[in-house]
């Protein structure tokens, strides 16, 4: 939690890359003591636990180096002003965030259930694979919204309307290059991908089923990304209302209603074209709200 917490304020801090870098470090120690617990060391599932810790306690001394130097914008302090209202308001903006965690058990759970009744257990198995290949690539698009979104809170809250908008044309010309550099990759490198997962001629049948969802989860790339945007902005501007309802229509209602029936109508096809599904009625809202607040009205 720590080092999550730690990642968002380096770029209000005016040290972005070093969001990257203890990312880095942190992806290097794993890798590192991975190898040093599970293959020296012969300590199995416990070893990928102790290099996961040791990777967190790392970025977090990180952390508390960088925010404890007096010639940091940002540091501890002590806690001023009324404190319970603070945490409110801290949980009213972070309610769309929260949704989309609790969002995305409840859709895991039933996700499974409705794969292993369409396809069973190696159906299971290729959805897991296709959707831990597109969190690996569309991790980055978190990462940039994430990252890019205080810029947009910033000129916000110095009522600046003309960087807001400048700031906000910038990161859809971003995205809209980066989600392009991402659909290449998963189409492209589609088998090299794969093979991640596969030896030569083994699971033949996961693999199939595999290589059809690669096929098909790219439709959904760039409405997803959009909606990703639209909902960390609208927090940035203050209005974590439309960012609650679009969360909850993405991830709680559309994701779960779609993944529900069209594999009860396609069987095995229609999971796969469930994202696709659900982003773009989701996009329909999200360009609907973008219209109605396009005027984009200051605080006073």
């Amino acid at each position: 939690m720590l080092s999550f917490l730690f990642s968002r304020f380096y770029v209000p801090a005016g040290k972005p890359q070093y969001s990257m870098l203890t990312m880095i470090l942190s992806t290097v120690c794993n890798f590192f003591f991975d190898w040093l617990f599970i293959v020296k060391l012969q300590l199995g599932m416990a070893g990928t636990a102790y290099a996961n810790l040791i990777a967190n306690v790392v970025s977090v001394l990180f952390g508390l180096v960088f925010f404890s130097s007096k010639s940091c914008e940002i540091g501890f302090g002590k806690p001023q002003g009324d404190i319970w209202k603070l945490h409110r308001e801290c949980f009213s903006l972070g309610l769309p965030q929260f949704m989309t965690s609790v969002a995305l058990s409840m859709n895991s759970y039933i996700a499974n259930r409705v794969l292993l009744n369409v396809g069973g257990e190696e159906c299971v198995s290729a959805y897991t694979i296709v959707n831990n290949i597109q969190f690996m690539l569309l991790g980055c698009l978190f990462g940039f919204s994430g990252s890019v979104c205080p810029l947009v809170s910033y000129a916000y809250g110095e009522r600046n309307r003309a960087k807001v908008r400048r700031l906000i044309g910038q990161i859809i010309r971003l995205t809209t290059g980066l989600v392009i550099i991402i659909t290449a990759i998963f189409i492209l490198g589609r088998q090299f991908l794969l093979s991640l997962y596969f030896k030569v001629d083994t699971l033949p049948a996961i693999r199939e089923m595999a290589t059809r969802g690669m096929t098909v989860a790219p439709l959904g790339f760039f409405t997803l990304s959009y909606n990703i945007l639209t909902i960390d902005v609208f927090v940035a501007l203050n209005d974590n209302k439309t960012s609650t309802i679009l969360t909850i229509l993405e991830n709680v209602v559309f994701a779960n209603l779609i993944m529900i029936l069209l594999p009860y109508i396609f069987g095995v096809d229609g999971v796969w074209f469930t994202l696709a599904v659900s982003e773009l009625l989701t996009f329909f809202f999200t360009a609907y709200f973008i219209y109605r607040n396009r005027n984009l009205e200051m605080v006073a």
